[in-house]
Formats: structure tokens, sequence, C-alpha cells
């Protein structure tokens, strides 16, 4: 049966195998269980999640008195999930006045997210936040054609496009993509990651080596 984890440091971390060995995924363990399904080759099966410790720390309420700097708040919450906060352009000019703040660690942050119109993410020991729809400007932007790692054609949607690509340790929520599509000139040009899925195997000769990412075009 399922394993349920409430043990802090009982962590899971997976490595891209190249020189530099970088770290693309650390989290939590939530469940851990053994697939018999496919008996005589089992496999061990283990659910993380990055956000899983903030999910369940239930800090006593925050009440945020007077107008206070969304990025102060953000820092405070980001500390106590034991992360560092990364501002990439949420000023001075984000606050909240009288905003009190109850539930778990993540729901604190996705509260402040949200009344303040920002985006936050959580990547391995960071929580990253910048103005709804800007993007991250302290990461390069990074090209994707056919001949660096699109494979097929992107799908075109209202709000910009969703794609398969090669995978990369390289494509991080928030960070600008800019598309060179000649068959689809509309999905061509600048664009941030709203969400991304990596499908990848290990140990598995000829297996899944893929980023999903879907792709919001910048207000005009």
């Amino acid at each position: 049966m399922p394993i349920a984890n409430m043990a802090e440091k009982n962590t899971v971390t997976l490595c891209y195998p190249d020189k530099t060995n970088t770290t693309i995924f650390s989290g939590a363990i939530v469940t851990a269980i053994a697939d018999y399904s496919s008996a005589p080759n089992v496999p061990f099966v283990i659910e993380a999640s990055s956000t899983y410790m903030a999910q369940m720390k239930m800090p006593q309420g925050l009440p945020n008195e007077g107008t206070v700097k969304v990025s102060t708040i953000m820092e405070k919450l980001a500390r106590l999930a034991g992360k560092n906060l990364i501002n990439n352009g949420v000023d001075n000019t984000y606050t909240l006045t009288d905003h009190s703040l109850q539930g778990s660690l993540q729901e604190m942050m996705d509260d402040v997210s949200q009344a303040a119109g920002i985006e936050c993410y959580t990547y391995l020991n960071t929580v990253v936040i910048f103005p709804k729809g800007s993007g991250r400007d302290d990461l390069e932007p990074i090209t994707l054609s056919s001949e660096t790692g699109l494979i097929g054609w992107p799908t075109p949607t209202d709000y910009g496009c969703i794609l398969r690509a090669m995978y990369s340790p390289d494509y991080i929520a928030g960070r600008k993509i800019n598309i060179v599509c000649p068959d689809i000139p509309y999905v061509n040009g600048t664009m941030s990651v709203i969400y991304m899925v990596d499908e990848i195997d290990s140990q598995l000769p000829g297996g899944k080596w893929f980023t999903h990412l879907k792709l919001q075009r910048f207000p005009a």
C-alpha cells in the first residue's frame, strides 16, 4: 500500500546526466509504492512534489496590518518555506493593505499572488515572482526552432501556443522563448512559459526525452 510521507528530509532529487550534473527536480516524497502490475519487472513508483512541505506547513495567520509591499510578504513566506526569493520586477508599487493570510504556506503564497496580480513559481530551492504577463528578465531568452529542438509544429491558441520540444533543463516557468516557425507565422515571436511537463525516461534506450510547453504572448 502507498506510504504517506511527512518527514521533511525525505526527498528525491533528479539530475540531468551531462557534465554539469544539473538538478532538474527536487521535492518531498508524497507516496511510494511498488507497482506489481508489471511483474516480473516491478517498478518502484515515487510521487514527489517541490511544494509538498509548503502545502503541509500551517503557520499562524499573518495579519499584515496597514500597507505592506508584496515583495516583503513573499520574502517572509519563502523564508518560512525554507526557500530563497527571486524577485524579478515586483517593485514597491505592488502593495497590499490589511491583507490577512490564513492556511498553509502554499495557500498564502497563492493568495498573495492572486490579490497582487503577480506570477509565482516554485523551482528547486527558490520561489520566483514577477509581474503577470511579463516573463522573467533575469534569464536569457531561448530561441526554439526545428534546428534547436522543436518537434513538429506548434499548435496556435488564443493566448499563444502549445508545443513539444526535445528535453532541456533550460526550460523554466516564466522564461522567454523566441519561436521561429516559418510554416506558421502566427506563432513566431517571443512568449513566456506558463506551463510545462517533462516526459523523460532513464536507463531506457530510445526512451522519451521531451518537454511539453504552453507559451503565452505578452500583452500588446
